[in-house]
This record gives C-alpha cells, sequence and structure tokens, in this order.
C-alpha cells in the first residue's frame, strides 16, 4: 500500500515546490510590454465571420505579437509592442538620420533665403529642416 504523497512537497532536484510551479507562468506564456498595442476593441475575421476580441499570441519574425481569432485560429493581424508615441518618436529619429545624409534641397535654400537666415548654406536636409523649423516654433506657426 502506498502513502499519498504531499502534493505541495518538494520534488527532488528541483528548487520549487509544486504550488509554486502552478503559480508560475507557463514555459512561452505571452507577457505584454506597458503600453503594448493590444487591441481593446472587437476584431472582425475574415475567415470565420466572427466579431471577437482576438486572442494575442508572440508574433514571428519581426513582428513582436499577432491577434488571432479565437474562434477559427485564423490571422486577424500584427500588433507592435511600442505605443504609438514610441513608434512615432522612432519614425521621426529614423527620418532625421536619413535627411541628415542628403545635401539641403533647392526649395529649402530658398525659404531660408526668404526667412531671411544669415548663417552659412546648411550641410545637410535634417540642418536645413531644423533652421527653418525652428523660427516656426518660436512664433507658434507649427
Amino acid at each position: 500500500m502506498r502513502i499519498a504523497e504531499n502534493p505541495d512537497a518538494k520534488q527532488p532536484g528541483s528548487s520549487h515546490t509544486p504550488a509554486e510551479h502552478r503559480r508560475q507562468e507557463p514555459p512561452g506564456a505571452l507577457r505584454h510590454a506597458p503600453g503594448a498595442r493590444v487591441p481593446p476593441e472587437p476584431l472582425a475575421c475574415r475567415r470565420c465571420g466572427a466579431l471577437t476580441i482576438p486572442k494575442v499570441s508572440p508574433g514571428t519574425g519581426p513582428h513582436a505579437l499577432k491577434a488571432n481569432c479565437p474562434d477559427c485560429g485564423g490571422f486577424l493581424k500584427w500588433l507592435s509592442k511600442l505605443t504609438p508615441e514610441e513608434q512615432a518618436q522612432r519614425r521621426e529619429v529614423a527620418r532625421l538620420k536619413v535627411m541628415a545624409q542628403a545635401p539641403p534641397t533647392i526649395p529649402q535654400l530658398a525659404y531660408l533665403k526668404a526667412l531671411g537666415d544669415t548663417q552659412p548654406t546648411p550641410a545637410n536636409r535634417a540642418e536645413a529642416f531644423k533652421r527653418i523649423d525652428d523660427p516656426k516654433r518660436q512664433k507658434g506657426v507649427a
């Protein structure tokens, strides 16, 4: 006759009791980053036509998360781990980086001249953009 074991006793070779294992997240569990773009609104499934809150799972490749239909498992859309504000900030940084590699445009130079800019010719589009944008912001135009 076998004596019933204590279910919360530590197992040999384990640093956790079974109860502690149950409290931990399962392997591969999805934890959302603060401010992750998980759609709170229902999405329509193109496959089965259901209008439901999507099941969010880890994405593949460059995608952080993906939304699937909980009814049929069909793909709904890719989700970002970044908030819209973080996405806009990253886009702006990338845009300025590209602009810094190109010479200023003729319209930028003409506009600087019309503004009465007396500084030397800007070295790149980003510098010209900054010179045009700063006076606008000081005047409250932009």
